[in-house]
Formats: C-alpha cells, sequence, structure tokens
C-alpha cells in the first residue's frame, strides 16, 4: 500500500493516500480505505478493482477479499478488453462473474456509442455470456428495440450470436439499418444471416457462407434479396 496508515481499532485501520493493496490476483485502489478483521474493505474516492484484464471504478465500494466479491456504485467498468459498461451499481460476485444494474453496455469507444444496450440487470459471465433483463437497444441515444431478455456473448472464440448492428443511408433506397446473425458451423465453416430494413425500399435478407476445406483453398457463397417496396406516385 501507499499512503497513511492509522489504526482505528482492534483489528481496524484506516489508509488514506491514494492507497493500492494487492492481494493473491486482484489489486485495489482508492483515496481513502479502511480495512476490518483482515478481509472487509471500505473504500471511497476514485475506486478501482482489478483482476486479469478486468476492471471496473466507481465512487465507493465494499470488498471481501477472503472472498474475492463486493460492490462498486457509480460504476464504469471494461471486462474481457473489449466489452465496456457504465452502471449505477456493479457486483463482482465471483472470479469470472459480473453483475450490473441500470446500465449501458457496449463495445463502442465513442463518446456517444455508435450502438449500446440500456439493461435494468445483466449478469456477466467472463469468456462465455452476457444475460440481459429488459435490454434496449440504441443507435446512438436513440432507441428503436426493446427485448425482455438477450443472451450475448462475451468471449474471444467465435460464439453464436448477434453481430453489432450497422447504420447506413442510400441515395435510392433510403436509411438502412442491418443486423446480423453469426452461427460457427464447427472449426471450418460458418454462417452469417442478414435482416435489413430501408426507409424507402423496405425488407431485404441475406446470407454469407465461409468454408475452408484445407489449409490452400477456401470457399464463398453470398447471397441477398430485397423485398422492395412498391411506392404510388
Amino acid at each position: 500500500w501507499v499512503g497513511q496508515l492509522r489504526q482505528t481499532g482492534d483489528g481496524e485501520y484506516e489508509f488514506t493516500g491514494p492507497v493500492t493493496i494487492t492481494w493473491r490476483q486482484s489489486r485495489i485502489q482508492a483515496d481513502r480505505l479502511s480495512l476490518k478483521e483482515q478481509r472487509f474493505v471500505e473504500a471511497d474516492g476514485n475506486v478501482l478493482v482489478a483482476w486479469g484484464s478486468n476492471r471496473i471504478y466507481g465512487s465507493r465500494m465494499t470488498y471481501d477479499l477472503e472472498t474475492e466479491t463486493g460492490v462498486i456504485m457509480d460504476a464504469m467498468g471494461q471486462v474481457e478488453s473489449d466489452y465496456l459498461f457504465w452502471a449505477k451499481r456493479a457486483e463482482k460476485i465471483g472470479e469470472d462473474r459480473v453483475r450490473i444494474k441500470q446500465a449501458t453496455v457496449t463495445t463502442c469507444t465513442q463518446p456517444v456509442p455508435y450502438w449500446s444496450f440500456y439493461v435494468s440487470t445483466a449478469t456477466i459471465h467472463l469468456n462465455h455470456y452476457a444475460y440481459m433483463w429488459n435490454a434496449v437497444m440504441r443507435g446512438h441515444k436513440v432507441p428503436f428495440l426493446y427485448l425482455p431478455y438477450l443472451v450475448w456473448p462475451v468471449k474471444e472464440d467465435r460464439a453464436a450470436g448477434l453481430l453489432m448492428p450497422d447504420f447506413a443511408s442510400t441515395e435510392e433506397r433510403g436509411y438502412a439499418i442491418s443486423q446480423e446473425l453469426f452461427i460457427p458451423l464447427g472449426r471450418s465453416a460458418d454462417l452469417t444471416l442478414l435482416g435489413r430494413y430501408y426507409t424507402e425500399a423496405g425488407f431485404g435478407g441475406g446470407g454469407e457462407y465461409r468454408f475452408l476445406p484445407n489449409r490452400r483453398g477456401s470457399a464463398l457463397l453470398n447471397g441477398f434479396y430485397i423485398f422492395y417496396k412498391v411506392v404510388d406516385e
């Protein structure tokens, strides 16, 4: 630790800092921190808990060093390198699980994400999936889709699931929103299904199939069909 130490009771200590504690595979930082019974931590001011490639920041935190679980308020987190969230409350409920409440989840790093989910509650199983309740999908700040429950992959390996939505505009078909579903078919093949809506042309759909028969060869088959709207002049 770095900072000033003061004993406040039998087995109770207060650190003022900045303070850094390293415990097992985790690191805790804060402006002020108290320790009781050599395991119970209360911290506030620029709080951080980090383990592996995962980090959660917040305004204040309670934490149990023995079980490595805790609650972080006004949280901002980065897990599995690419997944970001902002939450009113984040709970580290295990080495590989985080529960967040009243949160925004995204993989975009822009100040206003191109896309995001606002969720009432989500449980993130690191290197597996995020299980989200009352998910509202947003493009920039505009909500456009509500799902009562959604499972989203949180892993580096290929996994079946929805890909990031895409927004575009065309001169003839108007604005467009696209959503893809990725389906791995073993180690050497995968299928991506596409749904797209144009404001002027209507709905369209298609897909792409990729296959690697060997190290020297590859195959690709794709197609798209649009159900063009007929507009009376």
